[in-house]
C-alpha cells in the first residue's frame, strides 16, 4: 500500500510547560475516524442496533482535496429474529471518510456490509 501525504504542517507555538508538538500520521487518523464514526456507521447498516464488537483492520488512503479514506472494520451482529437461539455473526464493513484540508472536519460519506467473495 503506498502512503500518501498531507502537506506538511508547520509547528505551533511552543507552549511553557509542554513537549515539542507531535503530528499524527495517516494511520492515527484512518483509526480515530473509524471510532469517530461508528454509531453512525451503526445507524447506516445494522438499523442502529450496537454491534456486539467493532474492530478496525485496514484502510486505503486516496489523496484529493483532502483525503478519502476506505476503512474495513470486523464486527459482530446479532442476526435478526426469527433465529432461534440467535446467534452473533462476523461481518466486515467498509466505510469511506472524506477529511478535507484543514481546518475541515472528517465525514461519512458511505458506508456498507461486503459481501463474502465467492470462490
Amino acid at each position: 500500500m503506498s502512503q500518501c501525504k498531507m502537506p506538511p504542517l508547520e509547528p505551533g507555538p511552543v507552549i511553557p510547560g509542554y513537549g515539542d508538538p507531535v503530528f499524527f500520521n495517516e494511520t492515527e487518523r484512518a483509526y480515530g475516524a473509524s471510532l469517530v464514526f461508528r454509531g453512525e456507521v451503526e445507524k447506516r447498516v445494522n438499523n442502529g442496533e450496537a454491534f456486539t464488537s467493532y474492530r478496525p483492520v485496514s484502510f486505503q488512503a486516496q489523496v484529493v482535496e483532502g483525503i478519502n479514506y476506505k476503512i474495513q472494520v470486523e464486527v459482530r451482529i446479532w442476526l435478526p429474529a426469527p433465529i432461534e437461539p440467535p446467534e452473533i455473526v462476523q461481518k466486515t464493513v467498509e466505510m469511506t471518510v472524506y477529511w478535507g484540508l484543514p481546518p475541515a472536519i472528517p465525514k461519512l460519506t458511505d458506508a456498507k456490509i461486503l459481501e463474502p467473495v465467492e470462490k
